[in-house]
């Protein structure tokens, strides 16, 4: 498959790859450059491969490499969180390029290699790595993953989920849920009713305890929050 075949076709939703494909453009190194065959498929919501070919493969509607080594494709409209696999040890430049509605992945310690921009968007300033709205990363400590959003400035939240660390686009928020200018053992208290849902309790700023920079508001939020108010 060349270079551009499918580029700017912004309706395709699915695309399958038969079993007598072998090369799509670009896919198969981290060369840098990216591969411009499914540039601006606006709508593409997955890939999906015939379990004969003998080079490629899909996953929940991702591309991969026939082992599953090698990360190649996210769909662009892809609104999923994405785990990726154990035996993936390369993902691709601009893999995940555009993937706005994409706002969670969790890269294993198997991964040892992570192209430029494999996770990023084009905005009016021009290319910007790494700087979709509200994303989050889980990651391994010590590993390709860690220094990937380290690199990018990402902020370690320090919270543990499934052996894995939070890191976030955006600041620890406020804490200061009730928006009297301070963040205090008050606020938690009445996070914590909210949560209970006592009556009568509403929350001013919900954003400022949403620690987990997921748009949802539940125990992890406050066990963050309490953590947060602790090294105050």
């Amino acid at each position: 498959i060349s270079s551009g075949a499918f580029s700017n076709c912004s309706s395709l939703k699915t695309i399958h790859i038969p079993a007598n494909v072998t090369k799509i453009s670009d896919s198969d190194t981290n060369s840098g450059s990216y591969s411009w065959c499914f540039y601006g498929c606006e709508s593409l919501t997955a890939f999906t491969v015939d379990e004969n070919n003998p080079k490629y493969s899909a996953l929940d509607g991702v591309l991969y490499d026939k082992a599953q080594t090698r990360l190649m494709y996210v769909p662009s409209a892809r609104s999923e969180s994405l785990v990726i696999p154990d035996t993936v040890t390369d993902i691709n430049s601009w893999a995940a390029y555009n993937c706005l509605d994409m706002h969670c992945v969790t890269i294993p310690a198997s991964v040892v290699n992570i192209g430029d921009g494999a996770i990023s968007y084009h905005n009016t300033e021009g290319w910007t790595y790494g700087r979709v709205p509200h994303f989050r990363l889980y990651v391994a400590k010590d590993t390709a993953g860690e220094k990937y959003a380290q690199g990018l400035k990402f902020y370690d939240n320090g919270l543990q989920k499934n052996g894995y660390y939070l890191y976030t686009l955006d600041a620890v928020p406020s804490g200061d849920v009730n928006k009297d200018g301070e963040f205090s053992v008050v606020d938690v208290i009445q996070f914590q009713k909210w949560l209970l849902k006592v009556p009568d309790v509403t929350l001013a700023d919900w954003k400022a305890v949403d620690f987990y920079a997921d748009g949802v508001l539940n125990i992890y939020d406050l066990a963050l929050m309490k953590r947060e108010l602790l090294n105050k």
